[in-house]
């Protein structure tokens, strides 16, 4: 073979293959992006200074850099690190999850929380009542009583009633008879079965009072869910299902932290749900 066509004919092999060679380095390096992310929650409520932590699936679940990355549109409302939400102050935010290109969002409501909480266990309780100012003459005092299962009303606190509404100190301890033992189920999750916790069995209620005389009862409701107050001893989780053929199973999932916590009740035609999960702003009324 002419040694001239012999050199093309080797140097074009040798192209052939080395673009073959850089081809497949291509595919292997080439890299795999984001398609899609999403948040588990589309929307949130939290009470000022609560936190709940949004969970983002990013896909395709080889892409090359999964990192999300997360913001919030307002930090005076509420702020996001690594996907947990704390609630600053009452109003909304839009909290962006991103991964590459893409982005979730889930919008975030804070409302009132009238229940603050401190560390020894007490808290402040502080109500403004719907048309409150109109009880302002006929309501000088709430007091706040603890009724124990099969028993009579107990007073725990008072406060005076004024500017349609009231504020009632509630105190770090209660007294041992006016606590409960947790007894469930063994299909339920309790995180510390030491607890004693008040409100499953007994029942806490606020009454107006006018001098000595009950004006009405107050009471709290969050959209279709009454709002009750619950007392424990220590932090405490407390999940499962009861299931009843005579009446509605019941659904517990609790988070109660030490002191005073707000639980929320939706009774169905089916079920009879209990929960600590925020459903929104707060409605109290009286009832006379």
């Amino acid at each position: 073979m002419n040694k001239k066509y012999l050199k093309v004919a080797l140097m074009g092999a040798m192209t052939v293959i080395a673009s073959g060679m850089f081809t497949s380095c291509e595919k292997d390096d080439k890299d795999v992006a984001v398609t899609d992310i999403t948040l588990n929650k589309a929307a949130l409520t939290l009470s000022i200074s609560s936190s709940e932590t949004l969970t983002a699936t990013v896909l395709p679940t080889d892409a090359t850099d999964k990192t999300v990355t997360w913001s919030s549109s307002d930090d005076s409302k509420a702020t996001v690190a690594n996907g947990v939400v704390t609630a600053v102050a009452a109003g909304s935010a839009t909290i962006t999850a991103k991964a590459g290109e893409k982005t979730a969002t889930c919008v975030v409501t804070v409302v009132t929380n009238p229940l603050v909480p401190n560390t020894d266990g007490s808290a402040t309780l502080t109500v403004i009542v719907e048309n409150g100012n109109s009880y302002n003459s006929t309501i000088s005092t709430a007091k706040l009583f603890i009724r124990p299962d099969g028993g009579d009303d107990v007073e725990i606190v008072s406060g005076n009633y004024a500017n349609g509404g009231f504020t009632i100190n509630l105190p770090a301890t209660l007294n041992a008879s006016l606590v409960e033992n947790l007894e469930f189920p063994e299909a339920f999750t309790v995180s510390d079965s030491t607890a004693k916790v008040t409100g499953l069995r007994t029942s806490f209620r606020i009454y107006g009072y006018k001098d000595s005389e009950i004006v009405g009862r107050f009471y709290c409701k969050s959209g279709d869910y009454d709002v009750k107050l619950f007392y424990a001893d220590k932090d405490v989780n407390i999940s499962g299902q009861i299931l009843r053929e005579d009446r509605n199973d019941s659904i517990y999932n609790l988070s109660l932290k030490k002191g005073w916590n707000l639980v929320y009740v939706l009774e169905t035609s089916d079920t009879y749900e209990v929960t600590t999960t925020s459903q929104g702003e707060l409605k109290w009324t009286l009832n006379s």
